[in-house]
């Protein structure tokens, strides 16, 4: 809305006069006297008050607005002058507790006009209008007069806003003209691979009858949802866009607006490239077509072809990953060179998928209860296919038997699998659904990814899933359920595709190599390469382990993996699968139990991921991520020669017998807040740790929390344990390398890791920043710090973002000198007058930011340095 227009309606809201129809005759004399031009007569001004109280409402179901308000904040200090606002922040809505947010609210003198920008709780439930609610007379017990403008259509109001003086924060839609706004809306968004709010606003204010309250349904359907942007649903109406429409059309001028220029080109020619072959788009903007087949070639390109840097390697298959679920099928089938670029990526990422598409294809999907089985003439096949199969007519079964299909007269095959007469029955509905051709049997089958993989897949040979175990990654596949010696039936299992390697068992081991000397033979397995094929040119050969590892080696290894079972293949188990005896006679194999538990009691989600095993504890309107940490040994303190090395920093060997759970970022503010119903800190933000905390008060914290949540046990960690996380297998200064320190702010290592004293203003944009324009030496020539966002530097190898900066985290010891001796799971003094404190923050020089540096003060201590991590003890 255009800020005269929203100033008037201001005005109006908090019934100010800004301007009166009596000519100002002082003004009038005094231009005349001075031979000024009068173009307009000057009117008397009555004053503004000089002080407004403006609380935002940063509810995460509000993204989408948060740049409104901080535009409007913007706007009434430009006009009020920078005192004239008050500004304040609720990170979640108003909370029950409105006496302690008075206490840490700003001093607002009684009868300050107090505006709201916020939903009033529109678009949430009963409980968060009757805080609102509640909120409105807490203001005005305080002498303030509740006024909002509400980011929602007023009627979709509660009813309680009756008693506040509030306005429609949206200008006037315009008429609609029968149709679902909200569909239209939808539909201009099929293009797009990416949606930032500004182009949602846009794009809305091009639908007759779409209001703010169609912009927040709209949102409420995206998904990977954050400030900045989201990812648009995956059903994708392509066929929409064969001949688009002039609306349609001036979406995607839209569209181009905001991707072209600001953003890689590559997301907006993927984006025109994606809509159906021949529509009129691609004719509107023909230049676009002709750089976009080229850009997306020499990507493509770059996928296929062999690339020396890793990272860059792996940044080109990420985006091809997501580049093929956002174009058409078609584009792969393309006759030209960004088609054979595509298939040759395809080829190298997915082997064996990407053949030149024939002349009939079958494609299968799934509506309600119903299998469908398509065939098109074209090399197009049905969008958001389950399945396809280039192949002559199929034969449908459920199980063994041959299924009841129908056939239109397109020839497509159904199959209702819903219960009723002449229907699939239910044992049959828990079988296989196949469709049989004389060079093929595709199969349907509902399998889960077991939570220890962390991928899954399936090709000619079966399903597959991959192991990685501290970097190093195994393939196993499943062997089902079949009968061994003397009639036994053995169970199924998932078993490694090759022979275990040193790298692999080496990992297990944490360093060692426990296997029994036998006879020993040197066995090579040729590495697979990236396009599935045996070549000695991809990568050094892998010497295969020869032996047994002994039963307490498999234990150990499966004591610091939750959730997997590991063991060496069984003699009957060989027998049993005769195709497994294909290596020499003392090579061997890792078996997995697949029956292990899917997700641990106390989370909401786990799984696998590059990092390592993770669990979620999930609030809705916060989440805590905990990452599994193995047991293991390490080297606690730090060498003589270490820059910045302390006196109480005795370098001594630590294990640690038990695996433990530890949060991937310092705890936020958003997750305080969900269980403790205030925020204490200082540098307010849901996204950022929460601070101003004292070792007491997230004592309490943790024990109210275990207290909503039976058997969540969280605690802090031991010294030791952050410690050995933070170093996650490194030994220097950081798990980035060595401190080299050029200045007292200044070490060039922390800067991809952790927010410091050298770095601590750089893109900070809150108005509290700390002045740090008087720091020495610092990296970057900032005037304004504190604490940013978690997860914004790059995590260490067992994925703990923010252990090094950001905020010093308090441990479970008491402070006191190390042992010079080795210890075993240590926990510190058992009495003291300080705790520990560990990672340095961002208001350290670079000297205190490393791994082994130690920190200490008082538990009842708190200021906006100090925060603290999650821990959690293994099962």
């Amino acid at each position: 809305m255009p800020w005269p227009l929203l100033w008037s309606r201001i005005v109006d809201l908090l019934e100010w006069q800004t301007e009166s129809g009596r000519i100002d005759a002082p003004r009038l004399v005094d231009a005349l006297a001075r031979l000024r031009t009068i173009e307009v007569l000057p009117r008397q001004k009555w004053p503004v008050p000089r002080r407004l109280w403006l609380i935002r409402d940063h509810s995460y179901r509000l993204m989408p607005f948060w740049k409104d308000q901080q535009q409007v904040e913007l706007w009434l200090r430009e006009h009020l002058g920078r005192d004239g606002v008050i500004s304040w922040t609720f990170p979640f809505g108003p909370t029950e507790s409105f006496d302690a947010f008075a206490r840490s609210a700003p001093s607002v003198p009684a009868g300050t006009p107090a505006l709201v920008l916020s939903d009033l709780g529109s678009f949430a439930g009963p409980s968060e209008s009757e805080r609102w609610e509640a909120f409105g007379d807490w203001l005005r017990r305080r002498g303030h007069v509740p006024a909002a403008l509400v980011a929602a259509p007023r009627e979709r109001w509660p009813g309680f806003v009756s008693k506040w003086r509030a306005r429609v924060w949206d200008r006037s839609p315009g008429r609609g003209h029968g149709g679902d706004p909200l569909q239209t809306l939808m539909g201009l968004l099929v293009p797009a691979i990416r949606v930032e709010p500004g182009l949602l606003r846009a794009l809305r204010l091009l639908v007759s009858g779409a209001d703010v309250g169609t912009e927040y349904d709209a949102w409420s359907r995206m998904r990977g949802v954050s400030a900045a942007a989201a990812t648009p649903p995956p059903d994708r109406d392509l066929d929409s866009w064969r001949e688009p429409q002039p609306l349609q059309l001036e979406a995607l001028s839209c569209i181009r607006a905001w991707h072209k220029e600001a953003l890689p080109p590559e997301i907006w020619f993927q984006e025109l490239l994606g809509l159906p072959a021949g529509s009129p788009a691609h004719s509107v903007y023909p230049d676009d077509v002709r750089a976009g087949r080229r850009e997306l070639a020499l990507l493509a390109n770059g996928v296929a072809g062999e690339i020396d840097d890793d990272e860059i390697a792996a940044a080109l298959r990420a985006w091809f990953e997501e580049m093929r679920a956002s174009v058409p099928d078609a584009l792969f089938a393309d006759h030209g060179l960004l088609g054979a670029a595509l298939r040759g990526a395809l080829e190298r990422i997915d082997p064996g998928h990407a053949s030149e598409p024939a002349s009939q294809t079958w494609s299968v999907s799934q509506s309600g209860g119903t299998l469908r089985w398509t065939r098109s003439k074209t090399t197009e096949p049905a969008s958001s296919p389950l399945g396809i199969e280039h192949a002559g007519r199929p034969r449908v079964l459920v199980g063994k038997r041959l299924a009841r299909a129908t056939e239109d007269r397109d020839g497509a095959l159904s199959v209702d699998l819903s219960s009723g007469a002449g229907r699939a029955s239910d044992g049959d509905r828990r079988k296989s659904i196949s469709f049989r051709t004389r060079d093929v049997e595709h199969r349907i089958e509902n399998v889960e990814r077991p939570i220890w993989a962390c991928a899954m897949g399936r090709d000619p040979r079966g399903l597959w899933a991959e192991l990685e175990v501290r970097g190093v990654t195994t393939r196993v596949r499943w062997h089902g359920p079949r009968v061994g010696g003397a009639g036994r039936v053995v169970e199924g299992f998932w078993v490694s595709e090759e022979p275990c390697t040193e790298a692999f068992v080496h990992a297990l081991g944490r360093g060692s190599t426990p296997i029994s000397p036998r006879e020993s033979k040197t066995y090579i397995v040729p590495p697979r390469s990236r396009s599935g094929e045996d070549s000695e040119r991809a990568t050094p050969p892998a010497r295969t382990i020869e032996g047994l590892a002994s039963d307490r080696f498999w234990r150990r290894a499966s004591k610091s993996l939750p959730h997997l079972r590991l063991r060496h293949l069984g003699v009957e188990e060989m027998e049993a699968h005769p195709k497994l005896i294909e290596t020499p006679k003392y090579a061997f194999r890792v078996a997995v139990d697949s029956d292990a538990p899917r997700v641990p009691h106390w989370a909401d989600n786990s799984a696998w991921d590059r990092w390592g095993l993770y669990a979620d504890v999930d609030l809705g309107v916060a989440r805590a991520r905990m990452r599994w940490i193995p047991p293991g040994r390490f080297q606690m303190g730090s060498p003589t020669g270490e820059a910045g090395r302390e006196d109480d920093e005795v370098q001594h060997a630590v294990e640690l017998t038990t695996g433990f759970w530890l949060g991937d970022t310092p705890c936020t503010q958003a997750f305080w807040e969900a269980l403790a119903g205030n925020n204490p800190s200082g540098f307010v933000s849901p996204d950022r740790p929460v601070e101003q905390v004292s070792f007491d008060e997230v004592e309490e914290f943790l024990k109210r929390a275990n207290a909503k949540r039976p058997g969540l046990e969280l605690r802090l960690p031991t010294e030791a344990e952050w410690e050995y996380a933070c170093r996650s297998g490194t030994t220097t200064a950081t798990y980035a390398g060595d401190l080299e320190i050029l200045g007292d702010n200044e070490a060039r290592v922390l800067d991809s890791i952790g927010w410091y004293g050298g770095n601590c203003g750089v893109g900070f944009e809150l108005e509290n920043g700390y002045d740090v324009s008087g720091w020495h030496e610092k990296q970057y020539d900032v005037k304004r710090g504190g604490t940013h966002a978690v997860a914004l530097k790059r995590p260490n190898d067992w994925g703990l973002f923010d252990t090094l900066g950001n905020v010093w985290e308090w441990c479970a010891d008491w402070y006191g000198f190390y042992e010079p001796e080795g210890q075993t799971d240590p926990v510190g003094r058992t009495g003291g007058s300080e705790r520990v404190l560990r990672g340095g923050s961002w208001d350290n020089g670079a000297r205190s930011v490393r791994a082994a540096l130690r920190g200490r003060t008082h538990p009842d201590y708190q200021n906006d340095l100090i925060g603290f991590r999650l821990a959690r003890g293994q099962e």
